[in-house]
């Protein structure tokens, strides 16, 4: 597995993505705010962007440039809603579920890479 296997199927993931884009933002209506598939898209569609700018060398800097473009703020948006979750049941540390107590968070960004 090479960098072109990788790149073959994250552009496949793009355009599957982007075929069903409607479907997936219908389901998550049923259960969310209705922009899962909108949001997929526009990352993706980042992703797709990215990739044409700057091909990747190697599988690792494929996936890094996915992890990067897809979804740069969604770690921030989880760790936001944790920290809320966590704070709002920190008035009865008892009720403190374990998992926020022991969170610890990763960098956002690796080492090295700016904005």
């Amino acid at each position: 597995m090479d960098v072109t296997f990788f790149t073959a199927w994250i552009q496949e993931i793009i355009r599957v993505l982007s075929i069903n884009r409607d479907l997936l933002t219908r389901l998550d209506a049923a259960i969310g705010d209705a922009d899962h598939g909108t949001n997929l898209d526009r990352g993706f569609t980042s992703v797709r962007q990215a990739l044409s700018d700057t091909p990747p060398d190697t599988p690792g800097q494929l996936l890094t440039l996915v992890g990067q473009h897809a979804d740069p703020q969604g770690r921030r948006r989880l760790r936001a809603r944790c920290t809320a979750r966590c704070s709002a049941s920190s008035a009865s540390p008892s009720a403190t579920p374990q998992r926020c107590r022991s969170t610890t968070w990763p960098p956002l960004s690796p080492p090295g890479w700016s904005r």
